[in-house]
């Protein structure tokens, strides 16, 4: 029992004397380390920049080590520097300065790397030193060295190049460049002194002095190689506008706010005999241009008097607005020409122009002289018409907004259903919408809406009609329609072509359509754009197969029954095949609606329905058919043609269209996911 408690007294009197070695131990601990890189970069004026590294001595980590970095000027005062002091130094040295490649070299000593940076305000020599010490309690700082760095005095240099004209620009152009060691973007001022004209008003005199900068454009790459290695290059370019007649003479003016001025020695001077305004061009009094219309500037009065005069319609162009056209920007006088005349004389915008900022300009200029021009910027819009959008979180709630924008007050006796999923089903059915005065809505094929739902119960129909079969309206949702009016039927076929036919004789009793659009049933957009058409005629819209080779001999016989005389296809061949135009009635006159493709087809459709002037007309996205055939609602009160569009602006020659027909009022149907522009704006023309 002795030995053993012997035993562990030793034992605890030599774990007592390892943990009093402890602080010993580290009190002898000491940094190694030096000052790597000390270097002056420029970036917005001089920055220095100093790199290090710092290493515990017998130890095989060492976080926490902490590093001291101190700047002294030339004058001896200290320099902040960007980074608090001290320095806590945790990351390894491979994280650092990369100027020792590997750490085999130094075993497996943790190194540490430290960088700060300061910013001097003048030249001379800036003394770097660092000390260190391990992260443990009790012992001293280390130093680690000094270095030194020379940041060398600001120069500021420039010089004025050329005094002139540009081609297709107005006024009189001064380009210099300038260039600054420091790259603070030197500033330079222009003394631009001249003898003006005689009866030059005061208020077209130039200024007597133009400020330039800043200047934080990229040198071009001429003026560059003008200048090799150069420090914060950058052209300079200065514009006097109008330009009267007279001499001018332009000196440079460059300088440092510290070291003063530089007169650069070699002025340029020019004599221009200019056409100049003594009275101001202008254009309409208004903010808009109408497309369609003439447009004109009120004529300048130009001296010399042989002055070369033009007035011209230009785009303004500048950031892209997503259709490929450049809007909303300076004005550049190089733009594309859209019409010109001779002064006061009358051009007029072009549909393509809708949507889009235009310029009037009168420019005049004489032979070697400096071109002057008068301008003013418009928007250009349709007439007067107004452009509002119908539109909802989803087609559900689209074709809703639609029937509350129809029907604001007391709903219709009757509404029809027709799924989203499914276009075939729906096609025949707008004429029939419209004809009755009722509202179509959407569903899904196996749940009712909530959005759908609640718009019914605020109509409060007498009579809801399903189009389609089970497939397409499953018969889930005719129940939960059942508790929504007191009258709840279907209208359907065995296939879309039987469906389009039973939707036709439900509405259109024997021997009352002498006319008919026929469209094909394997695609939308021909048939969701000629209700307004069908309205307007009295005719329904009969699905065939548009591929076969002749229409099939139920379709021939409900072309018999309601005793159509003339047959309107829309779409072209590639739509409906002539075999199948040709076989639907053999006594019937046959005419064709088509285009190049399905927004021109479109438009060809609508000229059926509307031949001159309207009040509405609504666009619809081209891409996808719900919105388009939720527009038959608006149809019974409000007729007006559908025009098809693409997601980013709308075709010029519907633009065309709705100048000619005047309409008051245009409605976008859908979201901006669909129809992406608030006004009508013009496509880019085709290449």
């Amino acid at each position: 029992m002795a030995r053993r408690t012997a035993l562990l007294i030793s034992v605890l009197v030599a774990l007592s004397s390892l943990f009093a070695a402890g602080p010993a131990t580290a009190a002898t601990a000491t940094m190694t380390g030096r000052i790597e890189l000390i270097s002056v970069r420029y970036q917005q004026g001089p920055v220095i920049e100093i790199y290090g590294w710092a290493k515990l001595s017998g130890a095989e980590v060492g976080n926490n080590n902490a590093v001291r970095v101190t700047l002294t000027g030339p004058d001896g005062a200290a320099v902040s520097t960007a980074f608090d002091q001290p320095l806590l130094a945790t990351h390894q040295f491979d994280n650092g300065v990369d100027d020792h490649p590997g750490r085999d070299q130094f075993g497996n000593i943790v190194h540490h790397g430290f960088w700060t940076i300061a910013s001097p305000t003048a030249p001379g020599v800036y003394r770097a030193c660092a000390s260190a010490a391990p992260g443990v309690p009790g012992t001293t700082w280390t130093s680690l060295g000094c270095s030194s760095v020379t940041v060398p005095p600001r120069a500021v240099d420039g010089a004025v190049t050329g005094i002139g004209p540009h081609p297709g620009k107005s006024g009189l152009y001064i380009d210099g460049w300038l260039s600054d060691s420091w790259d603070r973007h030197g500033w330079g001022r222009f003394e631009v002194t001249y003898t003006p004209a005689s009866g030059v008003p005061a208020d077209q005199r130039p200024p007597r002095g133009l400020v330039g900068g800043p200047y934080t454009a990229p040198p071009p790459s001429e003026l560059a190689s003008q200048h090799p290695g150069a420090i914060g290059l950058h052209s300079v370019v200065q514009v006097i506008d109008p330009a009267p007649p007279g001499t001018y003479t332009v000196c440079a003016t460059f300088g440092d706010e510290n070291a003063g001025l530089v007169t650069d020695p070699s002025c340029r001077t020019i004599t221009i005999d200019s056409a100049y305004a003594t009275s101001r061009a202008t254009g309409p009094g208004t903010s808009n241009l109408v497309v369609g219309r003439a447009v004109s500037m009120t004529p300048g009065t130009w001296v010399p008097a042989d002055a070369s005069v033009v007035d011209r319609l230009i785009w303004q162009r500048g950031a892209s607005d997503g259709a490929g056209w450049n809007v909303l920007s300076d004005v550049d006088l190089d733009a594309a020409t859209i019409a010109s005349t001779t002064p006061g004389g009358s051009m007029v915008l072009p549909v393509e122009a809708a949507g889009h900022r235009v310029c009037l300009v009168e420019t005049a200029s004489t032979a070697g002289g400096v071109p002057v021009s008068d301008y003013s910027c418009y928007d250009a819009v349709i007439g007067e018409a107004s452009t509002t959008r119908l539109s909802g979180a989803d087609r559900y709630a689209t074709a809703a907004a639609i029937s509350r924008a129809a029907f604001p007050g007391t709903g219709p006796r009757t509404v029809y259903i027709a799924s989203s999923a499914s276009f075939a089903d729906a096609l025949s059915v707008g004429p029939v919408v419209a004809k009755n005065h009722a509202s179509l809505l959407l569903t899904a094929p196996s749940s009712l809406p909530s959005v759908t739902r609640t718009e019914l119960s605020r109509l409060h129909p007498a009579r809801i009609v399903v189009v389609g079969g089970a497939g397409a309206v499953s018969e889930q949702v005719l129940t939960q329609l059942r508790s929504l009016a007191p009258s709840v039927s279907r209208i359907w076929g065995a296939d879309r072509y039987a469906t389009s036919r039973a939707v036709i004789a439900s509405a259109f009793p024997t021997g009352t359509a002498g006319e008919a659009l026929v469209a094909t049933g394997r695609d939308f957009p021909d048939a969701v754009a000629a209700v307004p058409a069908a309205i307007a005629r009295s005719a329904p819209i009969l699905l065939v197969d548009g591929a076969a080779g002749r229409a099939d001999a139920a379709t021939v016989a409900e072309l018999r029954r309601l005793g159509v005389q003339t047959l309107t296809v829309l779409g072209g061949t590639g739509a409906v095949t002539t075999g199948v135009s040709s076989s639907l009635s053999p006594s019937a006159k046959v005419v064709r609606a088509a285009g190049a493709d399905r927004y021109e087809t479109a438009l060809a459709v609508a000229r059926l329905a509307a031949p001159g002037p309207s009040a509405d007309a609504y666009i619809a996205a081209g891409a996808d058919y719900p919105d388009a055939l939720a527009a038959a609602t608006l149809q019974g009160v409000r007729p007006g043609a559908i025009y098809l569009a693409p997601a980013t602006c709308t075709p010029a020659a519907v633009v065309g269209d709705l100048v000619r027909t005047g309409v008051e009022r245009v409605s976008l149907l859908g979201g901006y996911g669909v129809l992406g522009f608030s006004a009508v704006t013009a496509c880019p023309a085709r290449n």
